[in-house]
């Protein structure tokens, strides 16, 4: 690689730390090849924020039952 080639490397590698940049193996339905997922610490905490929601809405309008 030449210089340019290595100072752009470090550079966007840089980047991708700030951003919390992960890759990680998902294991999809109906295959056995995972598939890679890779996202940003700001989509995995809309992410997360976005199932919770979802959990606590499910909570609230499951009707308690009658003991």
């Amino acid at each position: 690689m030449t210089e340019e080639q290595l100072a752009l490397k470090a550079k966007n590698e840089q980047r991708m730390e700030e951003l919390g940049y992960k890759c990680r193996r998902e294991k999809v339905v109906g295959s056995s090849i995972p598939k890679k997922i890779c996202d940003t610490r700001e989509q995995r905490e809309a992410r997360a924020n976005k199932d919770r929601e979802i959990i606590s809405d499910m909570i609230r309008t499951t009707p308690a039952e009658n003991f």
